[in-house]
């Protein structure tokens, strides 16, 4: 009676191992390939989209450092590139493209920016008619600030900022001056 008990034990075990399928049969076999396989997965995107967003920050962080940089030194250029460390950014973000197309790209759209749409910019802010305002320098008076001798060039203090003077004669600091002329960024005094 035991060996029927047994026997009718055994098929049902049996019959419900194959109802269940392969994994039933061999829990810790399939268990264990499902798992290596969706670890190798996640440890190759958790690499990747790391890697990705690391470049991801370091183009934010230089682009909005180099805007920064352009309102605290105007020039017009500096922007333009962080301007291109944000695009590079975005694009190899988007396309998960390799680092070396990044910086290419960052270069490309930095250069081509400030090639066309430097000059754009630049007459957009600075509307301000500067014809006028040769005439108005000459004339004006100023204070020499670094002595001025007809060998090396001096600087005089002029609406409020430095400015590189040339003259004839020797003039000494803390001397008034009358601008008689400019010529680049370089004003001609004559002392008072």
């Amino acid at each position: 009676m035991k060996k029927s008990g047994n026997s009718s034990v055994g098929r049902a075990s049996a019959s419900q191992a194959e109802g269940r399928g392969f994994e039933s049969r061999f829990p810790l076999k399939t268990k264990n390939l499902v798992e290596k396989k969706n670890t190798k997965i996640e440890k190759y995107i958790a690499q990747t989209t790391g890697a990705v967003m690391d470049l991801l920050i370091y183009w934010i962080i230089a682009g909005l450092l180099m805007l920064l940089l352009e309102l605290i030194i105007p020039g017009v250029v500096i922007g333009f590139f962080g301007a291109g460390a944000l695009l590079a950014g975005l694009i190899g973000w988007i396309f998960d493209i390799p680092w070396q197309a990044e910086v290419i790209i960052f270069l490309v759209s930095s250069l081509l920016m400030i090639q066309f749409m430097r000059k754009y910019i630049i007459k957009k802010f600075n509307k301000k008619d500067l014809s006028g305002e040769i005439e108005d320098i000459i004339g004006a008076e100023a204070v020499v600030a670094v002595k001025i001798t007809p060998q090396e060039p001096g600087k005089v203090q002029f609406r409020s900022s430095l400015w590189k003077a040339e003259s004839d004669e020797e003039i000494a600091p803390e001397t008034r001056v009358r601008i008689i002329g400019k010529r680049s960024i370089v004003l001609i005094v004559k002392p008072l």
